[in-house]
């Protein structure tokens, strides 16, 4: 995933922290199960990073996101080891997609959006 792009985080600033914390939990979740792994067995390395303008200097709040093809975990020696993750389809990141904004909509309704 390159651009994610919640319209209301302009609107809602103060919503862009746990909005990106969200990304980030669910493309975690996913690559997690693409290993075959638990939360508590690996972590992945998505970074979810802010971007406040477009290219117009338009206000176009928006995130950007790097994001490994697998999961690490401590080996037995404790050092990181790498844990490939399966393909991702056009079919799992619209799953992934849907889950992002299921889970953005809850502060939003909790804030009466």
């Amino acid at each position: 995933m390159d651009h994610v792009t919640p319209p209301f985080l302009a609107a809602l600033p103060k919503l862009v922290t746990p909005a990106r914390q969200v990304v980030r939990r669910v493309i975690t979740r996913h690559l997690l199960g693409q290993a075959g792994l638990q939360a508590a067995e690996a972590n992945s390395c998505a970074v979810p990073l802010t971007q406040g303008f477009g290219a117009a200097a338009n206000p176009n709040v928006h995130f950007r996101c790097l994001v490994l093809d697998g999961v690490y975990r401590c080996g037995a020696d404790g050092a990181p080891e790498s844990v490939e993750a399966t393909a991702t389809t056009d079919e799992s990141l619209q799953t992934v997609w849907h889950e992002i904004i299921t889970r953005m909509m809850k502060p939003l309704m909790r804030r009466g959006g």
